[in-house]
C-alpha cells in the first residue's frame, strides 16, 4: 500500500541551518516519484528521515522511505528498518505496512500474530484500512482468538469511513448475525454501500450477495424496481412495466403510484384515463410534487373557461407541488397571479367567502407565502391565519394540519 498519495498534505516544516528539504523539495519528491525517478526520492528522502529535531517530520519522511524501499525498490531489510523507526514515534501509516510485511513475508518471516499487533496500532489511531485488517483478522482467528463481535465492531469502524471491504463485511454480519443482532435492513443497507466502491470485483461480490439476500428473503428492491419498470415502459413493455411496480403502489409508494397513472393515461399504453386519474390523484394526496404539478396542468387546461371551481383546484394543487418542491409550480404561480389574470385573486375571495374551503386555504398560502403585486409584496401571516381557520372551520383537512403546525 503506498501511501504517498495520501500524505500529500503533510508538510515538512524544517527550517535549520543544514537546509534540510523544505515544500518545494517535498513537492520535487512527489513529482520524481511519479516520474519513476527513484533514486532521486531516494536521495531527497534520506536527509529528512535522519533529521532529529523534528520527530513528527521524521516519522513521516521514514514512513516514505520505508514505502518507496518495500513496494518500488524491493529492499526489505531497509524498508523494514525505516518502518520501524516510524511506528516506533506511533506513526500509523508505517505500523500498517509492517503489518503487511509480517503478514505476506515480504523481507521477514509470517507472523500473524506481530502482524495483528502492528494493524491494532494503526487502527487504535483511526486509520481505516488498518481497522479492515484488524477486522478480518478477528473474523479469521490470524493472529489472535476468533472474535466475531470485536470483528464487527472493528468493521463498522472502517466502513463508517467508506472501506468497502468493510461496509460489505458488516453487511454480511448483520445478514447472519455474526457478533451483531441480524437486521436484514442494516445488511442491505451496508452491502448497498460496498456495490459503489472502486474495487470491481468485491462490488461484484456484493451485487450477487444483494441478489441472492433478496430472493431468498423476498424483499424488494424499490430503486431497481422503479427502474426497470420504467425500462419496460421505454420499450412499450406497460402491462409488464405496471406488474413491476403494481404492489409497491398497493402500499403506498407515491413514485410507483405516479408511474402508474402515466402508463394508465397514455393512449400509446394502458389507455385507461379513469384508473390513471385515480392513480395521480392519491399520488398527488400523498404529496409526490410530480403529481400534484399534473394534477394542476390537467386540471388547466382550458381554465379561462372554466368555472371558480376548477379555477381554486388548479392553484390549490400548485401551492401544493411547489411546497413539495416542484420549481415550475410557483413559477406557474406567479403567472396565475399576473396583469392578464388579475381577476384570479378577486375570484378567489369571492368562492373563499361562498364557502368554499378550498378557496379559503388558498387565500390562506397567498397571504402566508406572500405575493408581488404592483402595490408591492401582499403578505400579512394574521389574514393568513383567519383564512386558514375559515378554511379548517368548513371540514378541510389541509387547513387544520396547517394550523397545528404553524399557528
Amino acid at each position: 500500500m503506498k501511501l504517498k498519495h495520501l500524505l500529500v498534505s503533510t508538510i515538512f516544516v524544517i527550517t535549520t541551518a543544514n537546509a534540510i528539504p523544505g515544500t518545494q523539495d517535498l513537492e520535487d519528491i512527489f513529482k520524481f516519484w511519479d516520474e519513476g525517478k527513484l533514486e532521486l526520492v531516494e536521495q531527497k528522502l534520506l536527509p529528512l528521515a535522519k533529521h532529529k529535531q523534528d520527530e513528527k517530520s521524521s516519522a513521516v519522511a521514514q514512513a516514505y522511505l520505508g514505502q518507496l524501499y518495500l513496494y518500488d525498490l524491493k529492499e526489505y531489510d531497509k524498508a523494514l528498518k525505516w518502518l520501524v523507526k516510524s511506528a516506533d514515534k506511533d506513526y500509523s501509516a508505517a505500523q500498517y505496512d509492517l503489518a503487511t510485511m509480517y503478514q505476506s513475508g515480504n523481507g521477514v518471516d509470517v507472523d500473524y500474530k506481530k502482524a495483528f499487533e502492528y494493524y491494532l496500532q494503526s487502527a487504535e489511531q483511526d486509520f481505516e484500512d488498518g481497522q479492515a485488517q484488524v477486522a478480518m483478522f478477528y473474523d479469521l482467528g490470524k493472529g489472535v482468538d476468533k472474535n466475531h463481535v470485536k470483528a464487527a465492531y472493528w468493521h463498522k469502524k472502517a466502513a463508517q469511513s467508506e472501506v468497502q471491504k468493510s461496509m460489505v463485511f458488516l453487511g454480511i454480519s448483520y445478514y447472519y448475525g455474526k457478533g451483531v443482532d441480524k437486521d436484514i435492513k442494516e445488511a442491505k443497507y451496508w452491502i448497498k454501500r460496498g456495490i459503489n466502491g472502486s474495487n470491481k470485483e468485491l462490488s461484484e461480490r456484493a451485487q450477487a450477495l444483494l441478489d441472492s439476500v433478496n430472493k431468498d428473503l423476498g424483499i424488494l428492491d424499490i430503486d431497481d424496481l422503479i427502474g426497470k419498470s420504467l425500462e419496460q415502459a421505454r420499450e412499450g413493455k406497460f402491462k409488464e412495466a405496471k406488474n413491476l411496480i403494481i404492489d409497491l403502489a398497493n402500499k403506498g409508494n407515491t413514485d410507483a403510484q405516479y408511474l402508474l397513472s402515466k402508463y394508465y393515461r397514455d393512449s400509446k399504453g394502458l389507455n385507461k384515463p379513469k384508473a390513471g386519474e385515480e392513480w395521480l390523484f392519491k399520488a398527488a394526496n400523498n404529496n409526490n410534487a410530480s403529481a400534484q404539478y399534473d394534477m394542476a396542468w390537467d386540471l388547466s387546461r382550458g381554465w379561462i373557461t372554466a368555472d371558480v371551481e376548477r379555477l381554486v383546484e388548479v392553484i390549490y394543487w400548485t401551492e401544493r407541488a411547489g411546497y413539495s418542491g416542484n420549481e415550475k409550480a410557483y413559477a406557474n404561480l406567479a403567472s396565475l397571479y399576473d396583469k392578464e389574470h388579475r381577476d384570479t385573486l378577486v375570484e378567489m375571495e369571492q368562492a373563499a367567502n361562498n364557502g368554499n374551503a378550498m378557496a379559503a386555504y388558498n387565500m390562506g398560502w397567498i397571504y402566508a407565502r406572500g405575493l408581488l403585486t404592483e402595490e408591492g409584496l401582499m403578505q400579512d401571516l394574521n389574514v393568513a391565519e383567519q383564512w386558514f381557520k375559515k378554511s379548517a372551520k368548513l371540514g378541510f383537512i389541509d387547513a387544520e394540519l396547517m394550523l397545528d403546525r404553524n399557528y
